[in-house]
């Protein structure tokens, strides 16, 4: 074919089969979205008390989790062009697991477990570098800070509050 011809063709995504048509990821958005929809239904019905669901305040963590995991799925549909949809899944695969730790132990465990926010990010930064070419570096670096971060904030805030300021020394003598 001719330039010409092959700027008209369709692109084509790469799985596991083999190539993967536009359906196929289209497929994948619906199933994400059929979820979704069901899902919040389901709990506005037990919201509004025409349903009840026994025990499902502490299971709600669930939703990010299904979220998170229908992101993973559109990256691999996607990939290796929609890298946010790896990041943002793996966030909320993460942060359901800190949902359901707070739903079974009680939510004055997040008064000091904040930090595991930002040390998600600093994860879901490494994961995702994994697929990056150029900006590996970077994102390997700044999640790597993101993480550590988190662990000084963390330890800090465990041991005595007035102690954060030496997140910032411990910050300045890594740089």
């Amino acid at each position: 074919p001719t330039g010409a011809e092959s700027l008209g063709a369709a692109p084509r995504m790469i799985g596991a089969e083999g190539t993967r048509t536009p359906s196929s990821r289209k497929n994948g958005l619906i199933l994400v979205s059929i979820l979704s929809v069901l899902s919040g239904a389901l709990l506005l019905l037990e919201n509004s008390g025409v349903v009840s669901l026994q025990g499902v305040h502490s299971f709600w963590p669930v939703f990010p989790l299904l979220l998170g995991t229908g992101f993973l799925i559109l990256f691999k549909q996607r990939r290796p062009f929609d890298l946010v949809l790896f990041f943002i899944g793996v966030y909320l695969v993460g942060v359901s697991v800190l949902f359901f730790f707070c739903s079974f132990y009680g939510w004055q465990v997040m008064a000091k477990a904040w930090p595991f926010f930002v040390g998600l990010a600093g994860l879901a930064a490494v994961c995702t570098a994994r697929f990056i070419g150029k900006a590996r570096r970077f994102l390997l670096l700044s999640g790597t800070f993101f993480m550590f971060l988190s662990l000084v904030f963390f330890l800090v805030f465990h041991i005595n509050a007035a102690l954060w300021p030496s997140a910032l020394v411990i910050l300045g003598v890594w740089l």
